[in-house]
């Protein structure tokens, strides 16, 4: 039988009512009072969504919210769904409201492998407990890679709480895990105002009629920029990337997250608020895309019916531009390889294409750009002459003792024994006939 049912508080998240209504009604254990609330006795209440709600308790609900509104505004569904297909976001809402809340099925969970742990703000809980003389879970603050609250700009806490899809049904009531002395640290501007931004965009309600990719509406707010040819043809996801991250100041985004964004294959809605952000685009834009292009939009020609049976041959392209104008970076790379650390650097092609981010036999094409690599290219044996003389200096300068070990050599350079042997002839032409001769003693 169902008790005292309380109401649920303005951006609350189901979650935080259900403990609520658990500890207002001095159940013995939260078992009995899932079992009031749920149609199965062994069910739970999903952290970010809702539980299967048996008559009474839906009853109750309905009497504060429809069941449609307690979804889109006291669950986390808008960070899920929003920038998902027509189809599958009025699917999965229709789904969560017939009471099927294993959504794994029904929306992209981003695969970031990180711990997420229900959040608080200090300043807000204190004002809860002065409104409603209690604390509870605000689902704005549960937003993932938010970092301050979007209300009183100060740093977002977390809870030793945990959240995980098989997780304990366990219902933890906010005012007993919300301290009431945390400290309370301003975030920096930056980070409240995308903050501001990320809650925003959560917050607005959810288009069920506009079918524009969100990639697509993307793509045509790079028209004219830096990170888009003349041609419209691609898009620069390595260098947007880059300034992404540096703008934030942390890696937040990576080049094949962008790809897979502007594709349609991602929906992340915390990487594509940083997106947003990023080149100023305005929250009820992201939310209601239009796309308007600047001029000649690029429209990409018809496929042609591929015979698989036949294969379509490597794409031309003007490889003796590519050649010269790589030149340049090629010798700056291999001047920053030999020359920008302590470490001895080894110049070869596939030390040269990683660092360039081409493919491994890219410099077959580039003859300028691979004569070159070859040049600058020295015998293995005088590159473990250099790795050697290097290890010795260190371990000696780090141990500050008069006498270095071959293991010490060893583990600094990962070194074989007879490698080690073999650069004994060449030590003297990269350092001091003392400092050779030390290091055949060892």
């Amino acid at each position: 039988m169902l008790g005292y049912v309380p109401e649920i508080y303005p951006d609350e998240l189901i979650y935080s009512w259900a403990s609520r209504y658990y500890s207002h009604n001095g159940y013995p254990g939260y078992r009995q009072a899932l079992d009031d609330l749920l149609v199965e006795r062994n069910g739970k209440i999903h952290f970010e969504f809702t539980g299967h709600f048996n008559s009474e308790a839906m009853k109750a609900i309905s009497s504060m919210y429809s069941y449609r509104e307690l979804i889109l505004q006291h669950t986390m569904f808008p960070y899920y769904a929003r920038f998902d297909t027509l189809e599958r976001k009025q699917k999965a809402l229709a789904c969560l409201m017939a009471g099927d809340c294993k959504v794994d099925s029904l929306m992209q969970f981003p695969n970031d492998k990180k711990h997420h742990h229900l959040k608080y703000c200090p300043l807000c809980s204190g004002e809860d407990r002065q409104k409603y003389g209690e604390a509870y879970f605000h689902r704005s603050h549960q937003i993932r890679g938010i970092g301050s609250c979007a209300k009183h700009r100060c740093n977002l806490i977390e809870t030793p709480v945990r959240l995980y899809g098989n997780a304990s049904p366990r219902l933890h009531v906010p005012e007993d895990i919300i301290p009431q002395d945390a400290e309370t640290i301003i975030s920096s501007e930056l980070e409240a105002k995308f903050s501001s931004y990320l809650t925003e965009l959560f917050n607005a309600p959810i288009n069920f009629a506009n079918s524009i990719p969100i990639g697509e509406y993307l793509v045509s707010r790079l028209e004219g920029s830096k990170y888009q040819p003349p041609t419209k043809s691609c898009v620069y996801c390595k260098a947007m990337a880059d300034d992404i991250n540096h703008f934030y100041g942390q890696e937040c985004v990576l080049k094949h997250q962008i790809q897979k964004i502007i594709t349609g294959e991602r929906i992340d809605f915390s990487q594509i608020a940083r997106i947003g952000f990023f080149l100023g685009i305005a929250t009820n834009e992201v939310t209601n895309p239009i796309i308007i292009h600047k001029s000649n939009p690029y429209i990409p020609r018809p496929r042609k019916p591929q015979n698989h049976n036949v294969r379509s041959g490597m794409r031309k392209e003007n490889w003796a531009a590519i050649d010269t104008a790589s030149l340049p970076l090629v010798k700056k790379t291999i001047e920053d390889i030999k020359h920008g650390h302590d470490r001895p650097g080894r110049i070869s092609s596939r030390i040269i294409c990683k660092a360039m981010g081409w493919p491994s036999k890219r410099l077959n094409y580039l003859p300028l750009c691979k004569a070159e690599v070859m040049s600058n290219m020295d015998p293995i044996e005088e590159y473990w002459a250099k790795e050697v003389i290097w290890a010795y200096k260190k371990a000696k300068q780090a141990s500050g003792q008069k006498r270095v070990y071959w293991r010490e050599i060893r583990n600094l350079t990962n070194i074989r024994r007879e490698q080690f042997l073999s650069t004994f002839p060449l030590l003297t032409n990269f350092t001091s006939p003392e400092i050779a001769e030390e290091i055949q003693g060892l």
